[in-house]
């Protein structure tokens, strides 16, 4: 009887009786973590783009350089519906 993949465990055998261990965080800690950063890279870099600072200074840019912040926010969307799909699916 093999175990499904989504319900993998660790079974013990010890001296003091059978111990069961199951991952830890869960079997999808991959796909909530690459969803996490994949929403935060897609949202933060749209925020950069609509809302620039308000106090400028010369060390900082005045505004968010467009095109790699584009290309950051389709990476993001693109990572955050792939986990999305495999946390669904």
């Amino acid at each position: 009887m093999n175990p499904t993949p989504c319900r993998r465990k660790l079974v013990l055998l010890t001296n003091q009786g059978i111990f069961k261990l199951t991952v830890f965080l869960g079997e999808k800690l991959l796909e909530w973590l690459l969803l996490a950063f994949g929403s935060a890279m897609c949202i933060g870099n749209l925020t950069a783009l609509l809302n620039p600072p308000k106090k400028q200074d010369e060390q900082h840019l005045r505004k968010a350089p467009f095109w790699r912040s584009f290309i950051y926010i389709i990476v993001g969307l693109v990572v955050a519906v792939w986990s999305l799909a495999g946390l669904i699916g």
